[in-house]
C-alpha cells in the first residue's frame, strides 16, 4: 500500500504530464491547484483555456488519447465544446478545459486560489444547456 506522500508524488507527476500535453496543443492560461488538503475528490485541479469550441475539443481529445495510450485513461469526461466547458477526471487530477467566457464567468481559480472555498461544496446546479446560454445567443445575433 502506498503512503500518502507516494500517492501525492504520483499525482504531481500526473499533473505535470497533463500540463505538458495542454501546452503541446496550445492551451492557454494553464493553472494548477493543489487541493490535496481540502478535497477528498482529487489532489490537483487544472484549469486551462481553449480559444474556440474546436480548440476545446482538440485539447480534450488529445488529453484523452495520449493518457489512454499511457494507460492512464480518464475515469470520466463530462461536458463538451458545445457547452464551453469540458471536465476530465483522471482520478487524482481533475482537468477543466474552458472557453474564455465560461472561465471568466465562473472564475473557479479565484475561489480555489484563496483556499477559502472547498470546491466540493459549491452549488453547481445548472444544466449544460444553461451554461452561458444568453451570452452565446447574444454573440450569434
Amino acid at each position: 500500500m502506498k503512503s500518502q506522500e507516494e500517492q501525492f508524488e504520483e499525482s504531481k507527476q500526473l499533473t505535470d504530464k497533463i500540463v505538458g500535453l495542454c501546452e503541446d496543443i496550445k492551451a492557454v492560461d494553464i493553472k494548477t491547484f493543489d487541493v490535496s488538503q481540502t478535497s477528498s475528490v482529487a489532489d490537483f485541479y487544472i484549469i486551462c483555456t481553449g480559444n474556440s469550441d474546436p480548440h476545446l475539443k482538440a485539447i480534450a481529445d488529445k488529453l484523452q488519447t495520449d493518457m489512454r495510450h499511457a494507460d492512464m485513461a480518464a475515469g470520466a469526461v463530462d461536458g463538451g465544446a458545445y457547452c464551453q466547458w469540458i471536465v476530465l477526471d483522471f482520478h487524482s487530477v481533475i482537468v477543466h478545459v474552458m472557453h474564455p467566457d465560461t472561465r471568466e464567468y465562473y472564475s473557479l481559480e479565484s475561489l480555489w486560489s484563496k483556499g477559502e472555498t472547498n470546491p466540493e461544496n459549491l452549488p453547481w446546479e445548472c444544466k449544460e444547456s444553461e451554461i452561458l446560454t444568453s451570452e452565446r445567443n447574444y454573440r450569434r445575433e
